[in-house]
């Protein structure tokens, strides 16, 4: 196991205007299972890249089993025996299981499909692998949890020398993690390297023999883990992972907190149980955890996107019943979905239609628009967001994406709101844009309203939250003012540390 596999020497990644990765040094040996933590934005996810052949190096070196080598494109990778299992499933959910399995390796015979073949052959697949899934069935049927075995399944047959976990666990059931568990453990008895990524503390310390932390881009240091007494190698990887200066200024009003917005109790969903907390006038609510941990499936619960199953919501004083997303925006409630691209833009339809699309009905008579009033909204709003685009004509998708979030805090600026959900708003957003958008959350609470903030970028919850709750595996594991806790003990307690 001391035998290096692949070696990274002095890797660094440059982009216009920051750099991404820092000199890293990383061995990775064969046959060993090698975790990668950090927070978002540490560099992991550049790293894979680079790994892979999606994204090329600016400097340093790539050495497989002592030679250097060159990524052109991800095919070299491959050839080399380099596979990846993403958090976001990249495969075709309108073809069934099996073909996903033999995607671009497909069984054919005088140019023919072999359909029957591959169906069986992916029966037999699944079965060897221990997975529980139907090869015949349509892959965009099963749960997310499902798709992600099946991905893991198609690297496993292959010839891959080392395969790359990027929070693998993110979506599975318990079960699901033990069968992916047991199938890591299986490759790595064949020989295989794995590089394991994951936020995961009890999953790096039942996994991995080496971990390596990353921060700011930089490689922090690589930690023996098999063998090594638990509790102090936790404090330490956790002390390693947030022990950092606070590149980003998060600008922080103060601002007066006044009565309470929106009181939540008992509040449960899918996804999440038994969730209560406050909100007043002039607050930020930070809500901090892991992907999966709840928090996305609590605030689109209390946004009417989801049914809640128990638990009351009192509004302004009131009992409130939030059956669609139609009561919510009638109440007052706006949501900032946690992916712009997807959920909050029409990324092919102008930037005056994205920041008119909550306004409408305001805007129209008798079922006719008044166009004079949708340009005026559209031009007033690019005016007091600076939103850079050079016409409100331009297609969503040209701007930046720091001016995407501006559009989609915009469109909910023009009819107003008094409790403003922002779930991961800072995402891809450069940090002077980020400084424009938490001087825009300063104006709201000066206003009077009250924001629940999700992020994934601790520094960025625990500077701007007045109260911070953290989410673990759908329930509430920890309450406190930031003021009175520390960067560790809330990301001790979002990993179950």
């Amino acid at each position: 196991m001391n035998e290096p596999l692949f070696t990274l020497r002095e890797l660094t990644k440059a982009y216009p205007g920051t750099t991404a990765l820092k000199a890293v040094d990383l061995e990775l040996r064969k046959g060993e299972i090698h975790a990668i933590v950090g927070e978002n934005g540490a560099g992991k996810s550049t790293l894979i890249k680079i790994l892979t052949g999606a994204v090329q190096k600016t400097t340093g070196s790539l050495v497989w089993e002592g030679t250097p080598v060159e990524f052109a494109g991800p095919l070299d990778a491959l050839r080399l025996g380099i596979a990846a299992i993403h958090q976001e499933v990249v495969l075709c959910p309108h073809l069934s299981v099996a073909a996903n399995l033999y995607l671009g390796q497909e069984k054919t015979k005088l140019g023919m499909m072999r359909r029957r073949k591959m169906l069986d052959d992916g029966r037999a697949l699944l079965k060897q692998v221990g997975f529980d899934i139907d090869a015949s069935r349509r892959l965009g049927d099963l749960t997310i949890g499902q798709q992600q075995l099946v991905a893991t399944a198609r690297a496993a047959a292959g010839d891959a020398r080392l395969i790359i976990f990027d929070e693998p666990t993110a979506y599975l059931t318990r079960s699901e993690t033990d069968q992916l568990f047991k199938l890591i453990r299986e490759l790595n008895g064949r020989g295989v390297t794995v590089v394991y990524i994951s936020h995961r503390m009890e999953e790096i310390l039942e996994l991995a023999d080496r971990a390596s932390v990353m921060r700011d881009g930089s490689l922090i240091a690589t930690h023996q883990v098999k063998g090594v007494d638990a509790e102090p190698l936790t404090a330490r990887l956790v002390k390693d992972m947030v022990a950092r200066e606070v590149a980003d200024v998060h600008f922080k009003a103060k601002v007066p907190i006044r009565e309470e917005l929106i009181k939540v109790e008992g509040l449960s969903g899918e996804g999440f149980e038994d969730i209560s907390l406050t909100v007043r006038r002039g607050e930020i609510v930070g809500l901090y955890g892991l992907i999966g941990s709840g928090r996305s499936e609590f605030v689109e619960t209390l946004f009417g996107r989801r049914k809640q199953t128990s638990g009351t919501v009192t509004w302004r004083g009131q009992p409130l019943r939030v059956r669609s997303e139609r009561d919510a925006v009638k109440a007052g409630i706006a949501l900032l979905p946690e992916s712009r691209r997807d959920q909050g833009l029409c990324l092919n339809l102008p930037v005056r239609l994205n920041l008119n699309l909550a306004s409408y009905s305001p805007i129209s008579r008798g079922g006719l628009l008044r166009r004079s009033d949708e340009r005026k909204n559209a031009s007033d709003q690019v005016k007091a967001l600076s939103i850079r685009t050079s016409s409100i004509e331009a297609n969503a998708s040209s701007l930046s994406g720091g001016n995407q979030q501006k559009i989609v805090l915009g469109k909910w600026l023009i009819p107003g709101a008094d409790l403003f959900i922002v779930d991961e708003p800072t995402v891809g957003v450069d940090v002077g844009a980020k400084s424009e958008i938490y001087r825009l959350f300063a104006k709201l609470l000066e206003q009077g309203a009250g924001i629940i903030l999700i992020s994934s970028y601790l520094p960025e919850v625990y500077d701007l939250a007045d109260t911070l709750h953290v989410f673990r595996k759908g329930k509430m594991a920890a309450t406190d003012a930031p003021s009175k806790t520390s960067h560790e003990a809330i990301l001790a307690a979002a990993i179950g540390a």
